[in-house]
């Protein structure tokens, strides 16, 4: 990973006790709010990061699969359904689909996706920020300011906004 954006990650982490500070305040703000927050950050900060020189969420997150990208990425491969749930995929504690070993199988070596234009609809929606910021989303936001230096970026930047201390 390019040092910059690990740098990014450990100044993230260097703040643990802000963040949690910030996401306390966050988590009184009404929705609305939060959405015109998030989303004009997201609209600055992500165009300037290449995940290519990442892939932090390929390698350490895996997706949550639905019936839908299932059936998607078992067309790709051409298998049937139980083959690629089996070739692929276990169930975690809350019974939802996850890859069965962690980097992604697809992740290629230049951090490049080989089922980019078929991933799984939680790969298309990370890191989460357009969701609509709900509490769950939230909890989310703050997991994933570990391991995306963007997000890290955006929550850094809403720390001093709000000037917020531990």
């Amino acid at each position: 990973m390019r040092d910059d954006y690990e740098q990014m990650l450990v100044r993230y982490r260097a703040e643990k006790k802000r963040i949690k500070a910030l996401f306390r305040f966050l988590n009184q703000r009404p929705k609305k709010e939060l959405d015109s927050l998030f989303y004009p950050l997201y609209q600055e900060i992500f165009f300037r990061y290449d995940c290519t020189q990442c892939a932090n969420c390929c390698t350490g997150l895996g997706p949550m699969f639905l019936d839908k990208d299932i059936e998607r990425l078992s067309d790709y491969f051409r298998m049937k359904k139980k083959q690629f749930i089996s070739c692929y995929l276990k169930t975690d504690e809350d019974g939802d689909y996850v890859f069965a070993e962690m980097p992604c199988p697809f992740l290629c070596d230049d951090n490049r996706c080989l089922v980019y234009n078929d991933r799984p609809k939680a790969c298309r929606e990370f890191p989460h920020l357009l969701d609509g910021m709900t509490k769950e989303v939230l909890k989310k936001t703050e997991l994933n300011g570990e391991v995306c230096p963007p997000v890290a970026e955006i929550l850094l930047l809403l720390l001093d906004r709000f000037q917020i201390k531990a």
